[in-house]
């Protein structure tokens, strides 16, 4: 209710609050809501107006208010004022200016008839702080296949067309490249299937066989740990080289961008069959070659040999055999009579073999023009002994040329992104390449410490990972993942609230993000693994939270109902009366488990509902999650809407108020007559003071509630009838309330204004 000098003409009343008192013989009162529907960020200032006073352009600016191209009322004590006239009308000292925005839309409705016809509200009933986990009578609430779901923070129900989807662990899991994806982003602490970020490798040193692989854990500054290659740790592997590589460092274990051409088995000199037969023989020539063309802009190349010849002693014991192979090369494109030139610095390789096991060799060929391709031309000699001849007993089952690469200059964008290249030996150790390397990682946020923000830190409190989500994850000033919002459109204070109601009810928010998810399916599994949802009630991004022991904010009565608008209505049909809760549990390694709880009364279930707990890993947040889906099926089955003015506007979803109706609950309801103090006001109607404890709630002028006790006026024992109670904590006193006594006549309000409720302590709002 604005503040009027009584001077002035009255004007219509803003909705929302009543306004603080402001002294405004030096100025002009400015009364800005930038909000067009709520009070959300309602300011009031006052604007230095000399005598001769100051337009209505200045004023306003001084009030704070940006003048942009939005569309904004102004009124100057209650009259419009055009906008192309504010720099023309004057204001003078004492008088009130108040601005709003207005609700814009293509409709042909009006904005303020829209908001003054209806404000339909959902209920979420139960005495002042109820929550859910003292089981209250009935939430905002929406029945999904037989399911009643919170709609504060609802249950991720699984797809009907995918009853079996799986939740991310190790059974089924693997490395995948992901082509087109986006990159994964783990949340708080989870065992994680890193991404392949490279084509991986062999090399064979001293005639073992060696992998190289480079694998993607995400976006994010992570902590990564316990390493694993299936069910083995990493440790257990001999010959093992690691390369962790933060955000922005490039990997030099092995390259990203490799071409592979496989080469061909190569043919044995013009007669070399024969001469193995006969057992003796000089043959020096080569074999028919095998060509093969590089890839383009080749900045290094390598080749992979494996071959199996050898010899026997008369004593039947290995004897070395040699393999000269030569590798000759030109630039790709060149005239078919051009020359072949040595790609080595000699132009040739020897394999060397004496066991029946392969001779494996990796010839590297460094370039110094990265800017050309090359036709690589190989053939092989004869298996020769240490003369150079062929000698009896002298086995060849042949050569081949397993693989020409390329390494060309890695254009791959690893912005932001934290990745581990691994050379391991694979020789007796790994079949093929690794395909089910997992890792425990841990992504490092901002934490609250008290006093702001700290460094990065391990965390999987759900405040912390929000808010970092909110804010975004960026690298080399670009936007990686998240919202990308300013500190300015963040509600730090709900946020850090919830942080603490958080750390007290141990909820925490552990999971791994692969597929391609909305923000706002993002931030709803953050806030449902701490009973939370988003909300930009505060004009700014934040949330609303499940907390017991909240005050309530409004009361509802037939007085504010508008006639005719109350709504009860209750689930019904088949109902699930067992809940099976999927999650992860880390101690049976990080594998899908499962919880089952009955509804309370049932012993024998006959429908069963499955809920996916995405983002919870402790098996005691899980349980508790389960105990409160179950319990919501028999305590929230009701669901309550209703209608009122503009007076709805004050309530927020998530707040908790006070409801009464025969529909409901029962109690007496009124309103307040003139004549009344602050401690013993004068109702429209009796009420029966019981023995007990008697309550007394009032909704006061400014929207806030009082209750105290209420006790008969003949003495605090006596019981019966009474339009006159005594309050054992008085109303605030007149005039900055008012209501108790006929109400001043510049306020506009009067006795009436003030909707009361009485109850038993047995049978609260």
């Amino acid at each position: 209710m604005a503040v009027k000098q009584k001077d002035k003409a009255a004007a219509p009343e803003p909705e929302g609050k009543a306004l603080v008192p402001v002294a405004t013989a030096a100025g002009a009162l400015v009364d800005f809501w930038p909000h067009p529907l709520t009070s959300a960020g309602r300011r009031q200032s006052v604007a230095a107006v000399s005598a001769a006073g100051a337009s209505l352009a200045e004023v306003l600016r001084q009030g704070g208010m940006a003048l942009g191209g939005g569309a904004v009322e102004a009124r100057v004590d209650g009259e419009p004022v055009a906008r192309a006239d504010w720099a023309r009308r004057r204001v003078s000292p004492g008088q009130i200016v108040e601005a709003r925005a207005v609700v814009q839309g293509g409709g042909d409705s009006e904005p303020f008839e829209i908001v003054s016809t209806i404000a339909a509200l959902a209920l979420r009933l139960g005495p002042a702080g109820l929550s859910l986990r003292q089981a209250a009578l009935a939430a905002e609430a929406k029945v999904i296949g037989g399911l009643v779901v919170n709609a504060l923070f609802p249950v991720e129900l699984p797809d009907a067309g995918e009853p079996g989807r799986a939740l991310f662990s190790l059974h089924g899991g693997s490395n995948q490249a992901r082509p087109y994806e986006p990159a994964m982003m783990v949340l708080g602490t989870h065992r994680a299937f890193p991404d392949l970020a490279a084509q991986e490798r062999a090399q064979f040193i001293d005639n073992d066989q060696y992998l190289f692989q480079l694998f993607d854990f995400g976006v994010g500054d992570l902590d990564i740990s316990e390493i694993k290659i299936g069910d083995a740790l990493l440790s257990s592997f001999s010959d093992v080289t690691q390369e962790k590589k933060l955000p922005g460092q490039a990997a030099t274990l092995l390259a990203g961008d490799v071409q592979t051409v496989f080469g061909g088995k190569l043919a044995l000199p013009a007669g070399a069959e024969a001469a193995y037969r006969a057992g003796s023989g000089s043959i020096t020539g080569y074999g028919a070659p095998i060509i093969k063309t590089s890839g383009a802009k080749a900045q290094r190349l390598e080749l992979d040999f494996v071959g199996t010849f050898f010899g026997r002693t008369k004593k039947g014991e290995g004897e070395q055999r040699d393999v000269e192979i030569e590798i000759q090369w030109r630039e790709h494109g060149a005239d078919a009579d051009d020359p072949w030139l040595p790609a080595v610095p000699t132009g040739t390789v020897t394999l060397s073999n004496s066991a029946t096991e392969a001779a494996r060799k990796t010839v590297k060929v460094a370039l110094t023009d990265a800017t050309k391709q090359w036709d690589i031309q190989v053939r092989r000699k004869a298996a020769l002994d240490s003369n150079g001849r062929i000698a009896k007993r002298t086995t060849d089952r042949g050569v081949t040329w397993m693989a020409l690469r390329t390494f060309q200059a890695n254009a791959a964008d690893a912005t932001g992104r934290t990745r581990l290249a691994l050379k391991i030996k694979a020789s007796g150790q790994l079949q093929g390449r690794i395909e089910r390397l997992s890792a425990l990682v841990k992504q490092k946020v901002p934490t609250w410490n008290g006093t702001a923000w700290s460094v990065n830190k391990i965390t999987s409190n759900p405040a912390d990972i929000f808010r970092w989500f909110v804010k975004g994850v960026r690298a080399d000033g670009r936007l990686l993942a998240g919202v990308g919002l300013p500190d300015s459109r963040i509600d730090e204070t709900s946020i850090r609230a919830w942080r603490t109601w958080c750390d007290g009810q141990g909820l925490k928010c552990d999971a791994v993000l692969t597929g391609s998810q909305s923000i706002a399916e993002v931030l709803n599994m953050i806030c449902r693994c701490g009973r939370a949802s988003a909300s930009w009630a505060s004009g700014k991004l934040g949330v609303v939270y499940d907390q017991a022991g909240l005050a309530p904010t409004a009361m509802i009565t037939p007085g504010n109902i508008i006639a005719g608008t109350l709504e009860v209505s209750y689930a019904d049909g088949r109902l699930a009366d067992e809940i099976v809760a999927r999650y992860i549990d880390p101690d049976f390694d990080w594998q899908p488990a499962e919880l089952r709880r009955l509804k309370a009364g049932v012993t024998a279930p006959s429908r069963t509902a499955t809920v996916t707990l995405t983002g919870i890993t402790s098996r005691e947040q899980a349980k508790e999650e389960t105990n409160l889906i179950a319990a919501r099926q028999r305590h929230h089955r009701r669901r309550v809407a209703w209608e009122m003015g503009p007076e709805g506007l004050t309530i927020g979803r998530g707040d908790v108020v006070q409801a009464t109706s025969d529909l409901l609950s029962g109690g007496t309801t009124g309103r307040l007559r003139p004549g009344g103090t602050a401690s013993s006001p004068v109702l429209s109607q009796a009420i029966d003071i019981a023995s007990g404890v008697n309550h007394l709630t009032l909704r006061l002028l400014d929207g806030t509630l009082h209750t105290s006790v209420a006790q008969h006026p003949d003495g605090a024992s006596a019981t019966g009838k009474t339009t006159r109670p005594v309050l054992t904590t008085p109303l605030p006193g007149l005039p900055d309330h008012g209501g108790l006594a006929a109400a001043p006549a510049e306020k506009g309000a009067t006795a009436g204004d003030v909707l009361w409720r009485h109850y038993g302590a047995a049978n609260p709002p």
